[in-house]
């Protein structure tokens, strides 16, 4: 109660304004193979992948790797935030989409 003074008296009341960025857990990831977990935008996109990459695992990884590089570039603004979650999401996709087709071409090879 003594202030911090000269800046600050002693008894003043404080004023905080403070920026909540995230309330609650994040959503769970969504399983593209299951749909379990996936909302509209993740089922859109995975719709959108399937088509561009028909099963081609490096073209995959390419998209992986460029949307990691793309990622670090971005800042800690809120608006970034949003699209690193975003793309975040998208790496975890196209991650379980290429497991799931080298699981299934392991099992045309046996």
């Amino acid at each position: 109660d003594q202030g911090m003074p000269p800046k600050i008296p002693g008894g003043a009341t404080l004023i905080f304004k403070i920026e909540i960025i995230k309330i609650g857990d994040t959503p769970p990831p969504c399983d593209p193979v299951t749909g379990d977990g996936c909302s509209e935008k993740d089922v859109e996109y995975i719709e959108k992948m399937k088509q561009r990459f028909k099963h081609d695992m490096q073209l995959m990884r390419e998209e992986i790797d460029r949307i990691k590089r793309i990622k670090e570039t971005m800042s800690d603004m809120k608006s970034d935030i949003d699209m690193k979650e975003w793309a975040d999401r998208r790496v975890n996709i196209l991650e379980k989409l290429a497991d799931a087709d080298s699981k299934e071409d392991q099992r045309y090879e046996l």
